[in-house]
């Protein structure tokens, strides 16, 4: 008999019960022929008590997601600041302020690919209390159309989540730039 049964938070494990009278076929998952000896269950008894694991490690770990799944930093300030990926500039996130708007960016020269939809990496990158990624943030410049003065980019938040990218390219390696 073959169980199917949650383990951990978004993990599905197998454990396999081999009866006396399993055939070599009835062990083969491809085999079709032996479905009446396989059965799956799909119990979730455990499952409010996994999400309540999650939040808390998220929220242990200083990060929130939405129910549709974005990364949410938990600022020092107690503000939930709405992080997504640079569609262009590889190890590039960017970061929208809640409370003003303004739009910040952090540029890795180690990681090439960031992977926010895993909570273990998400927790390194951004966990408290190591990590110091609200001052190491810079903010996204833009220069003004009529004096090209350099401006602070501020975006509202739909446009926000649906642009692909706001990276022209990475910055120098070593390239210090000083904090608002």
């Amino acid at each position: 008999m073959l169980q199917v049964s949650r383990a951990q938070p978004s993990t599905l494990w197998r454990t396999r019960q081999a009866s006396s009278a399993a055939s070599p076929s009835a062990t083969d998952s491809s085999a079709s022929s032996d479905a009446e000896g396989v059965t799956i269950d799909l119990s979730h008894e455990d499952a409010p008590e996994d999400a309540a694991l999650v939040e808390d490690f998220r929220a242990t770990a200083g990060f929130s997601r939405r129910l549709d799944g974005r990364v949410q930093l938990h600022s020092p300030t107690g503000e939930l600041v709405e992080v997504k990926l640079d569609g262009k500039v590889e190890g590039s996130l960017l970061m929208r302020d809640p409370s003003s708007g303004h739009v910040y960016y952090l540029c890795s020269e180690n990681l090439k690919q960031i992977d926010l939809s895993n909570d273990q990496l998400v927790a390194s990158l951004f966990g408290k209390p190591a990590s110091d990624w609200y001052t190491l943030r810079r903010p996204l410049l833009a220069a003004e159309v009529d004096t090209g003065a350099a401006m602070h980019v501020k975006m509202g938040l739909l446009p926000f989540r649906s642009v692909f990218t706001l990276l022209k390219e990475g910055p120098p390696p070593g390239a210090e730039q000083e904090p608002v």
